[in-house]
């Protein structure tokens, strides 16, 4: 599968006219922070909400609750894994993008029960995105994930961020109601194509796929020379960093963003 933008009106027009068909759709959202008004936090009874950088112990049940949640994102073709505690470790509490202030987790009785999870976009430019939020099954619909969600955007408010970004596959009604209650307004989704070939292929050769966001700043002789050349990544210039399962997470050149890592089917 490749990616494009629903205003990249160039690339729209190479994948109709090239056979690529949409099989995935990211709607992305935006939420300026000046001028924002602050959430409420409406917590449920006897639960509390911490963050990693007060209560690290907490790793391993934050882990625990996304191995329960990640099964339940809607997917194209595998489900998403936690994997090992150490590889979902490594993969989403270190590195320069990671908050450990601004992961929160929500606990009954010592048991964490969900968890949210902000990661710089541009520590510089005090832009974030919404990178993880997962309840566990037995608690969602009771408003936890909403009161997560508040309490970043909060956070944000407090230390001065000037925006946060999110987005949702189109088939996570439950994650896409959770964002209707806030402020954020669109970003022009993000499109997911699946071609009629796997690979360029020229004269029988694997030369490595075309991006259609790329698309349109190629014609004739320019395309040719890029299938020809060496095998490119399939993700191009607007992939940042990989999130987990090896699936990237979009950081775009014009101002976007991806979808959250966790968009749970029901929240």
């Amino acid at each position: 599968m490749t990616w494009g933008y629903e205003d990249d009106v160039g690339g729209v027009a190479f994948a109709k006219l090239h056979g690529f068909v949409v099989v995935k759709r990211n709607r992305g959202l935006r939420l300026v922070l000046d001028g924002c008004p602050r959430p409420t936090v409406d917590l449920p009874e006897d639960i509390a909400i911490t963050t990693l950088a007060d209560s690290p112990e907490l790793v391993r049940g934050v882990w625990e609750t996304a191995s329960e949640a990640m099964p339940d994102i809607p997917y194209y073709t595998v489900p998403m894994s936690a994997g090992s505690l150490k590889e979902f470790a490594a993969r989403s509490f270190a590195g320069p993008k990671y908050i450990p202030e601004a992961t929160f987790v929500a606990v009954r009785d010592g048991e964490v029960v969900g968890y949210a999870q902000l990661a710089w976009m541009s520590r510089a430019a005090g832009l974030a995105d919404h990178a993880m939020l997962a309840v566990r099954r037995a608690w969602r619909g009771r408003g936890i994930a909403k009161a997560l969600k508040a309490r970043q955007i909060t956070w944000a408010l407090d230390n001065g961020l000037s925006e946060l970004r999110t987005g949702n596959d189109e088939r996570n009604a439950s994650a896409r109601a959770v964002n209707a209650n806030f402020a954020y307004t669109p970003l022009p989704e993000q499109i997911g194509y699946r071609g009629p070939s796997p690979c360029g292929r020229v004269n029988g050769r694997c030369h490595g796929v075309i991006p259609v966001r790329e698309s349109s700043r190629l014609a004739g002789a320019q395309l040719l020379s890029r299938a020809l050349g060496p095998a490119r990544p399939l993700y191009g210039p607007r992939c940042d960093w990989a999130g987990p399962n090896v699936n990237p997470r979009f950081v775009s050149t014009r101002g976007r963003t991806s979808p959250e890592r966790v968009q749970l089917a029901s929240l």
